[in-house]
């Protein structure tokens, strides 16, 4: 018998994962195109970042190792980025016990603008800033916003979800804590 070729099992991973989250396309609440080519794809490791919150503390990866993470790109000025905020919340606030670390991280250049949005509605999650937008265009080139990075607990990417989500929706939380093999 003939061994599997691993570009076969990468093929199914990754129509496993179109499947997945086909199935949820219909929960989708849109994008905002940034005209760039996208860099990573699943399986690769995520880039190591160094940034800063709304209060100015630096949050360097490395004290992030170990853990699943959901890093989600977005600005004030993307309607559909707005839009998913609340439900980000809400999935930060269901998948936290279980381990999630969720990351929102506006390239929005002005930060009374983001911290404004995040007082307006109640958010809860760590926000980081990547104003000057260096580490999402060269490290990751974000192809649109939003746009959402699950990384396992080994630092490589397991998806790329392009465009916002309804997060708050039990279909795709449950995807994600599967994603990312969270404890039950």
């Amino acid at each position: 018998m003939m061994a599997d070729d691993p570009n076969d099992a990468d093929r199914r991973r990754a129509l496993r994962s179109l499947a997945g989250w086909s199935l949820l396309g219909a929960l989708s609440l849109g994008a905002c195109s940034v005209e760039a080519p996208a860099k990573l794809r699943p399986g690769d490791q995520f880039p190591r970042f160094l940034l800063p919150d709304m209060g100015g503390q630096m949050h360097d990866s490395r004290s992030y190792e170990g853990r699943p993470l959901l890093l989600n790109f977005w600005a004030t000025w993307c309607p559909p980025c707005r839009n998913e905020m609340a439900d980000l919340n809400s999935l930060q606030q269901a998948l936290a016990p279980k381990g999630l670390v969720l990351l929102a991280i506006s390239i929005d250049r002005d930060l009374n603008l983001v911290r404004e949005f995040i007082r307006r509605e109640g958010l809860t999650l760590i926000v980081l800033s990547d104003g000057d937008q260096q580490w999402s265009r060269s490290a990751l080139r974000i192809p649109e916003l939003p746009a959402s990075y699950l990384v396992g607990t080994d630092f490589r990417v397991r998806e790329i979800v392009p465009g916002a989500r309804r997060w708050a929706d039990a279909p795709v939380q449950n995807t994600v804590a599967t994603r990312l093999n969270l404890k039950p």
